[in-house]
């Protein structure tokens, strides 16, 4: 395997767990900001806090089942996951059938197989990249409604003040 492919994976591995703890600590601190904002909507007192305390908790709650979406595991044909189909004997068979690359080796795009080690890493690659495109797009979404979450909270905080 190439140094830069073997670079860009491990880079790509890392940065698969880094967006799972964000994830994870994102969903923990906006699913207390969540319940503030329930108890508050179930409060008694005016109704403009109260609906914009549920509407806080309803943006909430989105936030948090976005982030739930990025952690959900995603199983796909490449890293482990090709294996886990096979007997040992099977894992055997596909290790010895990996031959030297050749000249005129078929792309594993075109076959949708890949019978080279390196060709498993670049495929590796690029599904780790796509996992983490979705995962960080779903990170952007969830944090985009808890930041509107938290604005209706204070929204519903300073109505009630004010009445």
């Amino acid at each position: 395997m190439s140094a830069f492919i073997e670079r860009e994976l491990a880079a790509a591995q890392a940065e698969l767990s880094r967006v799972d703890s964000k994830c994870g600590i994102n969903a923990a601190v906006v699913t207390g900001i969540g319940a503030v904002a329930l108890l508050l909507s179930t409060q008694h007192g005016h109704l403009a806090p109260r609906v914009l305390a549920a509407l806080s908790a309803l943006t909430l709650a989105a936030s948090v089942f976005a982030l739930l979406s990025a952690v959900r595991p995603k199983l796909g044909r490449s890293g482990w996951c090709r294996y886990a189909g096979l007997s040992w004997g099977g894992v055997r068979r596909l290790e010895s059938s990996m031959q030297p690359r050749r000249s005129f080796h078929t792309d594993p795009r075109e076959t949708g197989v890949a019978d080279h080690p390196e060709d498993m890493a670049v495929e590796d690659l690029a599904m780790a990249a796509t996992l983490l495109r979705s995962k960080y797009r779903l990170t952007q979404v969830a944090v985009d409604l808890a930041r509107a979450g938290v604005v209706l909270l204070a929204l519903s905080g300073i109505v009630a003040a004010l009445m």
